[in-house]
């Protein structure tokens, strides 16, 4: 009886150990008290590009793993770490099915800004800590989205310094923050001013913990209603709210620039819509630049051009506008 023991467990750990070679999935999402919707097993979905899904983020001091279901806990199969409490410098994982476990997880001890990449076909995930946010949102009720954070207002990150977050947009009568991550609960960063209703020609601000009884904002008032540009230096740690007076194009036309990667030849393509010219500037994750060239209406660059794997930030402006796309290459 003891020997056949032995042959079912051998067993079982070489099924998990195929099915981890061989999964192929369409979501995948990261759960865990370390991210900002916490034990939720729909999770935070990650970015998907064939098979491989990333995760730009913030996280705190806790657990994290990742369901391939969207749907309740004991559905679909999990991606867990290879043991329980794994740091971030491990590389494999193991594929476990709805409720069956090891219910194993990865260990955050240090807050902070994280890049995770999954690879399916190479059973691989790298997980690498970011000197700075991975996303800021404007959340108020002088902003568009008002407090729903599902419509929170976006900045964008400089495709050439991943410190630098930029804004623009209209700001009617109320009060706005911004947030590091999609959530108000306790023990997550907010950018705020120094004190509510701090006059915008002061670039300081604080980054608060939520829940600490600190929740200051800036204030719009029906006289300074309008169109406004919003930078965040965080290298510098300074704010700049300024009215607009650039003209930019419309949102319509803007939504006309695309880039977007040919899955099959690598070559990534990038079409201005009814504007004429560009400058294209590739970026890596950390503001290094890979390539930079000028264009007109439309540009197919090769694979070879792009740095290699990874995700990519590729910026696209002229004097008019910047509209920087987030790519995977694989």
């Amino acid at each position: 009886m003891k020997k056949s023991v032995r042959i079912i467990s051998f067993l079982i750990l070489g099924l998990v150990s195929i099915s981890s070679a061989f999964a192929q999935y369409d979501y995948v999402s990261i759960v865990g008290d370390a991210c900002s919707v916490g034990y939720d097993p729909v999770g935070i979905p990650l970015e998907k590009n064939e098979n491989v899904f990333t995760f730009n983020g913030v996280l705190k001091a806790g657990n994290f793993k990742f369901h391939t279901f969207n749907g309740d806990w004991c559905d679909g199969d999990w991606i867990n770490s290879s043991v329980a409490d794994q740091d971030l410098t491990g590389t494999t994982y193991i594929i476990t099915t709805g409720c069956d476990g090891p219910d194993n997880k990865w260990s955050v001890t240090t807050p902070g800004s994280y890049s995770i990449t999954i690879d399916l076909d190479a059973s691989t995930i790298q997980i690498e800590e970011l000197t700075y946010y991975a996303n800021l949102y404007l959340v108020g009720d002088a902003t568009p989205g008002s407090w729903d954070l599902n419509m929170a207002s976006e900045m964008t990150v400089d495709g050439s310094n991943p410190a630098l977050f930029t804004w623009s947009g209209d700001l009617v009568a109320g009060n706005f923050k911004i947030a590091t991550a999609k959530t108000f609960d306790d023990g997550w960063d907010w950018i705020m001013p120094l004190a509510t209703g701090q006059d915008f020609s002061l670039s300081d601000y604080q980054v608060v913990l939520s829940g600490g009884g600190i929740d200051n904002s800036w204030t719009i008032d029906a006289l300074t209603e309008g169109k406004y540009d919003i930078s965040v230096d965080l290298q510098a740690e300074t704010i700049n709210i300024s009215e607009s007076t650039a003209t930019g194009i419309s949102n319509s036309d803007l939504s006309q620039v695309q880039a977007f990667l040919n899955e099959l030849s690598g070559q990534l393509n990038i079409d201005l819509g009814i504007q004429k010219i560009a400058t294209v500037s590739v970026y890596s994750i950390t503001g290094h630049i890979i390539y930079q060239t000028d264009m007109t209406e439309s540009i197919v660059l090769d694979a070879s051009l792009l740095g290699g794997p990874g995700l990519k930030l590729v910026q696209v402006s002229n004097n008019n506008f910047k509209k920087v796309f987030k790519i995977l290459v694989q």
